[in-house]
């Protein structure tokens, strides 16, 4: 007698009609919203790295605020920035070469005699603004040490410590020196705001790569 025939093996259930199709447009629908994510952080990047340089020069930088505000309006820092754009700030390096001259200014102020002061000491007063001799070296003392501090912490780019040097000025010193301080502290709030957006920006596209959820 012929070998019997095995029993025939049942077909796997045919998916219902379309639910491959659905599957596949979701993934594809996924992978787009990732990709269309990704290129929104990565521009957001990029403009957030070119306002940073424009924020650098002593130019005002509006326009590029502006353009990051387009891609970022939400941003926190940008209603801040605003003000501080449309005026810019003097740069860092710009702040410690202008310096020795306010400095110089706020040296002959500390000689003015008082308002009380009798007629020779005016007289001595005034011929020691015509010549001012400002120590800037360790010797110093009195204002001239303080300029010479707050001097030597501009030339290295630490304009808060240079601010804080100069707070131990009296009055009159320190008035000729108001223009340089207000343009030291605008240097510095646009730097710090700059750092926010920026870090805030590369979070985003780390956030947003490949292998991010």
């Amino acid at each position: 007698m012929p070998a019997a025939l095995p029993p025939p093996v049942a077909a796997p259930p045919t998916p219902p009609a379309g639910a491959d199709s659905a599957a596949l447009a979701d993934r594809v629908a996924r992978l787009e919203s990732a990709a269309s994510q990704t290129d929104d952080a990565a521009a957001k990047a990029l403009a957030a790295a070119a306002l940073s340089v424009a924020a650098e020069g002593s130019a005002p930088f509006d326009q590029d605020l502006a353009v990051f505000g387009r891609l970022a309006p939400g941003d926190p820092d940008l209603r801040a920035l605003a003000p501080l754009a449309a005026m810019g700030a003097p740069s860092r390096a710009a702040l410690a070469a202008s310096f020795p001259d306010f400095a110089s200014a706020a040296a002959a102020a500390a000689h003015q005699p008082p308002h009380d002061a009798d007629f020779l000491a005016k007289v001595i007063g005034r011929l020691e603004q015509v010549v001012i001799i400002r120590r800037v070296g360790p010797g110093a003392t009195g204002v001239d040490a303080v300029l010479y501090k707050a001097q030597g912490e501009a030339a290295s780019g630490d304009l808060d410590s240079a601010i804080a040097a100069l707070s131990a000025l009296p009055p009159a010193a320190a008035a000729p020196l108001a223009r340089w301080t207000d343009a030291a502290k605008r240097r510095i709030e646009i730097d710090q705001r700059i750092a926010q957006v920026r870090a805030r920006a590369l979070a985003g596209l780390s956030h947003a790569g490949p292998g991010s959820s």
